[in-house]
């Protein structure tokens, strides 16, 4: 990563605010899949008015991208850390409980833990097999530093000097304190990529090849219009209302059936395994179970926060009842994802990507032809 300081002149000089991005050979793993896919083009497209709609797809999609890559990273200031990823966040050096080295997809990251419980995980610096960076940790100590050095007194400040780290943390504190859990990206994401995929191939099969009168048969069009629509209920259901709510008096939980469990209702919590991974199951008196659609673990798709989702469920359910911290959730059926896993799940992620690109370009040409 790249850092970058401004400094202040007086009789010694004194570093204003340091900032860590991606170097540029970490970057070319994010340009080079759009490089060659703008020479193939430019190679096997030999119609100009293609090009009309190649070229807004690709700087509708470039740029974001270009921006986001250069941008991430974090800026220390005097008061607060403020990290840069898909948005922008100010960390309080004061609000800063520790800050750890962990490994993600087998990659070093650098997160933060607040005193709120919130976990922030940093983009750069960043360091791994296909991004590596070999000053990783001398700015794992500049942070470091930055934070001891600007942190202030405080009670927090004292239990984090005291020595609190990664073992003891209890991820389940900021979970317990949202209103709304659901599934990780990294199990939403690829299911997206797969919907949004076909929807774009639905669409251009019934729009992009229309009849005599220049519109799609009646049979396709109704067709195509019921197979979208089912698309952006899958789309929904699986991808984008997944999960459970939290209300004072009931547990509203957003499966494909959707239900509402009122918390003096609920007989137990358990963390069971199932041919298809785990789930947090509800029971209730009627003896009915109730499998939640997150946080959940699935074959390939895991969530890494699943044991601190699932400890938050079960604490608002017996701090409802008002016994908390009666009984313990067993998380023994919870396993570590195994590396293949891993790879297996990023490589089919880049896949899906690129086929999604591709499939948007080609059905941009379509509707355009």
């Amino acid at each position: 990563m790249e850092g970058k300081s401004s400094m202040r002149t007086s009789d010694a000089q004194t570093v204003d605010t340091v900032r860590y991005r991606m170097t540029r050979l970490q970057q070319i793993p994010v340009y080079f899949p759009l490089v060659l896919m703008l020479a193939e083009w430019s190679i096997t497209t030999q119609d100009a008015g293609h090009w009309l709609v190649i070229v807004p797809a690709l700087a509708l999609i470039t740029v974001p991208i270009v921006g986001l890559t250069n941008a991430a990273g974090i800026e220390l200031t005097a008061h607060e850390a403020i990290v840069r990823r898909l948005g922008r966040r100010r960390i309080p050096w004061a609000d800063v409980e520790c800050i750890q080295i962990e490994r993600r997809f087998g990659t070093r990251v650098i997160a933060i833990y607040e005193v709120s419980g919130r976990r922030t995980a940093l983009r750069a610096p960043a360091t791994g097999i296909l991004q590596r960076d070999r000053q990783f940790e001398e700015k794992f100590q500049t942070i470091g530093r930055w934070w001891l050095e600007h942190r202030g007194a405080g009670a927090y400040t004292d239990a984090a000097a005291a020595g609190r780290g990664r073992v003891d943390w209890d991820s389940s504190v900021a979970w317990s304190r949202r209103a709304r859990i659901r599934p990780a990206f990294v199990q939403i994401g690829p299911i997206l990529m797969v919907l949004l995929g076909l929807f774009v191939e639905t669409s251009a099969g019934v729009f992009g090849h229309p009849d005599d009168a220049g519109w799609p048969g009646l049979v396709g069009a109704v067709v195509g219009g019921l197979v979208l629509l089912a698309i952006l209920t899958a789309l929904w259901h699986f991808c984008l209302h997944a999960g459970v709510t939290f209300t004072d008096e009931a547990l509203k939980v957003h499966n494909p059936r959707p239900c509402t469990i009122r918390w003096a209702e609920i007989t137990s919590i358990a963390v069971e395994r199932t041919w298809h991974g785990v789930r947090v199951v509800v029971h209730d008196g009627s003896g009915k179970a109730t499998r939640l659609s997150g946080p959940r673990i699935g074959i390939l798709l895991w969530d890494p926060d699943f044991a601190g989702k699932a400890r938050a469920v079960h604490a608002r359910w017996q701090a409802a009842l008002g016994r908390p911290g009666a009984s313990v959730l067993d998380l023994s059926a919870v396993r570590k994802p195994a590396l293949w896993r891993q790879v297996l799940v990023a490589l089919a992620c880049a896949g899906l990507g690129l086929e999604l690109l591709i499939g948007m370009l080609i059905a941009g040409l379509a509707l355009a032809g």
